[in-house]
């Protein structure tokens, strides 16, 4: 993965994502390098985030109301300590939600399916 080349802006995959929230994704001529390093989040953090957020949503069970807000956290709190890590382990981990995101709304239309022709799946509230 060291010096990797990836598609698009992507030029190490072992090096964090070189585009920021603060020069529009590498659209403004701006360096944002006096800024803390915790915020430089770019494209792919960002979208991690967005997917771990579906997840969470696709799979939320009843909890306590307190819990429940304090998991509304997490995918804000993952995309900020993870944005600095290598693009390839931020790639991975987003192509690996969006195939499972898929994965289980598929197997949910299965099941809705099932039960609305009489059959014998069960699915639980």
């Amino acid at each position: 993965m060291r010096h990797a080349p990836f598609y698009g802006w992507i030029r190490d995959l072992s090096a964090p994502d070189p585009t920021t929230i603060f020069n529009l994704f590498g659209l403004l001529p701006f360096n944002p390098a006096f800024m803390p390093e915790m915020l430089h989040i770019g494209i792919w953090p960002i979208l991690f985030g967005i997917t771990i957020w579906l997840m969470q949503r696709q799979s939320m069970v009843s909890m306590d109301p307190a819990q429940q807000k304090i998991m509304q956290f997490m995918p804000v709190i993952y995309t900020i300590f993870l944005g600095r890590i290598s693009a390839g382990i931020i790639i991975y981990y987003t192509w690996n939600n969006v195939l499972s995101y898929g994965q289980q709304k598929l197997i949910q239309m299965q099941i809705d399916r099932g039960v609305k022709k009489g059959g014998t799946a069960v699915r639980k509230p």
